[in-house]
């Protein structure tokens, strides 16, 4: 009996400190597969959606932005899906756009989770009001959702313009990828 007892007790604490390694250790990569799969590419797409509405309602600006320009559809070609546009809203108040693009590390082999972006200017030239954007390219992970929802939130403030998200997105992105 107290054999038994013994194996199970050194069985318990190994299978502890098993689940212990394992819940710390963060997930490498959100949707991994979504080049490849048509499920996972409709579950990051609704992610992004949801990152976005959080951020509207944190900020009081539900109904302030709505769908822009042309977003990927699914397609079974994984080159035509990586760094897709998968998510693009723009805000007529204060003429303002976002864009994401996502990638994914199966596609890339030499990267790893990341969040990047930039600034541009829509239309400039064609029309009367040019769009600033911003631009998000991203393999989303847990360890840069943080970041993503901080750039996300940043742009969407009324009071951010594109020269002061381009400072940001500096600090921000640099400060996190080493």
């Amino acid at each position: 009996a107290q054999r038994l007892y013994d194996v199970l007790f050194n069985l318990s604490i190994r299978c502890s400190a098993w689940l212990t390694r394992s819940v710390s250790q963060k997930m490498p990569e959100l949707f991994p597969d979504f080049i490849v799969s048509e499920e996972s590419f409709r579950q990051a797409k609704e992610f992004w959606r949801e990152l976005v509405r959080e951020q509207m309602a944190a900020l009081g600006q539900m109904g302030d932005w709505a769908p822009w320009t042309h977003e990927e559809a699914w397609s079974s070609d994984p080159d035509s899906v990586d760094g897709a546009v998968i998510l693009s809203v723009y805000s007529a108040s204060q003429n303002k756009g976002l864009r994401v693009q996502q990638s994914a590390t199966s596609a890339h082999k030499d990267k790893k989770p990341f969040v990047g972006g930039y600034t541009d200017i829509f239309g400039e030239g064609i029309l009367e009001r040019p769009i600033p954007n911003l631009c998000i390219d991203a393999i989303p992970a847990d360890e840069n959702l943080s970041s993503i929802k901080k750039i996300v939130g940043y742009w969407f403030d009324i009071g951010i313009d594109q020269t002061a998200m381009q400072a940001y997105l500096k600090t921000e992105t640099q400060a996190k990828s080493g």
